[in-house]
Parts: structure tokens; sequence; C-alpha cells
């Protein structure tokens, strides 16, 4: 059960092995229930998390066909205690939460309180109704149809999009039925 005292953001769990003390960190959204007062929404790039995950086989990149929702994504969006990652220890998972998690920083820095919301949230609803800007950033890569259906939408109300990603918009997702 998540806290109602967290606001809307990127987060991770930390799991380590009784046995092993190996650690793995499942990386998860948390959406705000009202409306931002900076009516600010960002979109988590999960489509692409997937796209790179490898848990249990395979991921798009090593060949898979298909994968699914349906086993966790281990990324560790941030190194404990706040400290930067050691040159070169970037890999194809943590560079994509933690891309995210700098977008986030900075907008709160700056005085703006995002809620973050994912490729699937947006696909099955778009935006909720009081968001006048949406910000697409880092890797946005993989985007199903119901999602640009939804951009669109979005800008036809007069919503305003800001497009901070690179490689974006670029290859077609599509959802198992029943898993979103």
């Amino acid at each position: 059960t998540i806290p109602e005292s967290w606001r809307s953001g990127i987060y991770s769990a930390r799991l380590r092995s009784a046995i092993t003390s190996e650690e793995a960190y499942v990386t998860f959204v948390v959406k705000s229930k009202t409306l931002s007062t900076s009516g600010v929404a960002v979109l988590a790039n999960v489509n692409t998390w997937l796209a790179y995950n490898s848990w249990g086989g395979k991921s798009k990149y090593d060949g898979a066909a298909l994968n699914s929702f349906l086993r966790p994504i281990l990324m560790r969006p941030a190194y404990p205690e706040g400290r930067p990652s050691p040159v070169g220890s970037w890999d194809a998972f943590d560079h994509l939460a933690r891309a995210e998690i700098f977008l986030l920083n900075w907008l709160q820095r700056e005085g703006y309180q995002p809620d973050v919301y994912t490729d699937i949230d947006f696909h099955n609803n778009g935006v909720p109704a009081g968001y006048h800007k949406l910000i697409v950033g880092t890797h946005p890569e993989y985007w199903t149809y119901g999602m640009r259906d939804q951009l669109d939408a979005f800008l036809g109300r007069g919503g305003s999009l800001l497009y901070l990603g690179g490689n974006g918009l670029f290859e077609t997702a599509a959802y198992i039925p029943g898993q979103t």
C-alpha cells in the first residue's frame, strides 16, 4: 500500500535476497489522486522500459517478439544516499528511469509540481481534464495507436506538448488485451 502522503513520481522498491544478499530494484509510478497546481503532466515511458527488460527471458533487443508487463522491471533509478552513479556504470535499464527522475527533479527545483502518468495510463485515458501541459521526455520510443490518438485529442483541446526526448514515437507498440 502506498502512503497517502507520497506525491506523484517514479519510485523503486529495493529487494534483497536473504540467502545471497543480492539486490534488485523494482521501479514503479505513483499517480496523483488530484490535479497538480501547476497543471503539468509528465509521461513515464514504461513501454520503452519494457522493450529493454530482459528479466526472466529476452528483451525486444534480444529477439523477443512479445514482452509482458506481468514481470518485474528491474532498474535502479538512483543510487542510495543520492550518490552519483560511478562512471561507466549505466546500463540499458538504469538510464531509462534515471533520466526521467532527473527531469522530474529539475521541474521540482524550478517550482513545478508535475504529476506522473505511464504510457498505459495515457493509452487508456489520456491525461485527466485540467492538465494544460504534457511533457514527454528522455526516450519515448514505443507508442500505441491509442497513445497517438490521445495526444491528438489533448492538442486539439488546446493542450501544449513539450517534447524533450530522443528517438521518440519511433516504433509501434501494442498491449495484450486484459493486461493494461
